[in-house]
């Protein structure tokens, strides 16, 4: 849904990428996204911050054009420390407070509502 709409999608993780493409592989996802970013295994890029930063580099996509969505304080930190948006979904890890605190505006409940904000904000 969100590609249909004009989304680019990207993963983004602190764990190491080569466990982030098997768990996307072992679940089929890796077809809905573009790239995946993640740390490597001497621990560079482990940082969120750090790590959202080179995977704005490397797609060359402006931060003021991306959105992180994220279930921890650190997701929340690391984009806001980027300039980028931030959306926290409460059906992971993180409670609403935590991403309050991070510095979250916006969080949703379910999946269907991030695709009903995403693609509301792509579409204008």
């Amino acid at each position: 849904m969100l590609r249909r709409s004009g989304a680019t999608l990207h993963v983004a993780s602190s764990k190491p990428h080569v466990y982030v493409n098997r768990i996307l592989e072992h679940f089929q996802l890796e077809h809905f996204f573009k790239s995946v970013f993640g740390a490597e295994l001497d621990g560079t890029r482990s940082d969120k911050t750090s790590l959202l930063q080179h995977a704005l580099e490397q797609t060359g996509c402006p931060a003021r054009e991306a959105i992180m969505i994220g279930d921890r304080h650190h997701d929340c930190t690391g984009a806001l420390n980027n300039a980028m948006g931030f959306i926290g979904v409460l059906y992971g890890y993180g409670s609403s407070e935590e991403l309050f605190r991070a510095g979250a505006l916006r969080t949703v409940d379910a999946p269907h509502q991030l695709v009903e904000f995403c693609a509301s904000e792509i579409s204008g």
